[in-house]
């Protein structure tokens, strides 16, 4: 794969087209350009869901950007769209990635519990307790399907987990 250009990407931020930005976004990410944080940032009070998303999936998912962690809980806290929410949940999760963290193992298991939450927010939770509670990539449970979260979730292992919590 070419090396991402980043003047051209930067120029791409400004097309006109919404799928094009998103793309930008994406290979900005993807490309690891963290020069280009203050060109992303804006895109997060972008009026359209995807771009918002995109944008905190790079600055706090792909990039771990320390200055963007509380955007990121407030995002999956407040955003008006689920799947932003979603991703801005994975994005503040990946920041403490196989750490364990009680707290934040706490309040994703609370959100799997919670069958009010939308679809998309319980599946990432799902995804990102797999991930804090450092389970191995290899020994990890499959995504939970749209529709089937509550039968995709491995209800055993979130039991395991929140009684290793317990024991703390």
């Amino acid at each position: 794969m070419a090396a991402a250009d980043p003047v051209a990407l930067q120029q791409q931020l400004s097309a006109t087209d919404p799928d094009d930005i998103y793309d930008a976004l994406i290979d900005i990410g993807k490309g690891g350009l963290e020069s280009l944080t203050e060109a992303v940032a804006p895109f997060l009070t972008h009026r359209k869901g995807f771009l918002r998303g995109a944008a905190i999936r790079v600055l706090a998912f792909y990039w771990q950007r320390p200055e963007y962690r509380e955007t990121a809980e407030r995002m999956w806290r407040d955003d008006r769209d689920e799947e932003v929410q979603g991703i801005a949940l994975m994005g503040w999760a990946q920041y403490a990635a196989g750490s364990k963290d009680p707290a934040i193992q706490r309040t994703l298991i609370g959100l799997l519990l919670d069958t009010d939450a939308g679809e998309e927010l319980r599946a990432q939770a799902w995804m990102s307790l797999v991930s804090v509670a450092g389970i191995p990539h290899d020994q990890r449970p499959e995504p939970a399907r749209y529709g089937h979260v509550d039968e995709d979730i491995d209800w055993d292992l979130v039991d395991r987990l929140e009684s290793a919590l317990s024991s703390d």
